[in-house]
């Protein structure tokens, strides 16, 4: 998967009942990012690699966003580009929890 300069990227993780919407941010130039996954594990992972801190898995999904935010690869959106729409749970129609 290629991402391009300009879109929205809707960052997740985990699994299962774990998988989570982590933030929105807009991609500052184009990119692949497992060629950048592959490019952090090499030398931007530097909590790791130059200070021993913690192990390669142990946070490294944060390390990672805050990694392509340095690299200038994405940026964070300000409060008023992405506004959240609570639409239900459980198959409900719910709009923002109100009963």
């Amino acid at each position: 998967m290629k991402i391009k300069k300009g879109q929205i990227v809707a960052i997740t993780s985990g699994e299962y009942s774990d998988y989570c919407l982590r933030d929105h941010m807009r991609a500052l130039r184009d990119f692949d990012p497992r060629e950048e996954a592959g490019r952090f594990k090499r030398e931007g992972d530097y909590l790791v690699q130059q200070h021993g801190w913690g192990t390669p898995q142990h946070g490294a999904e944060d390390r990672f966003i805050a990694w392509m935010t340095r690299e200038g690869l994405l940026a964070p959106m300000d409060d008023e580009a992405v506004v959240e729409l609570y639409i239900g749970d459980y198959g409900e129609l719910n709009i923002g929890g109100d009963e």
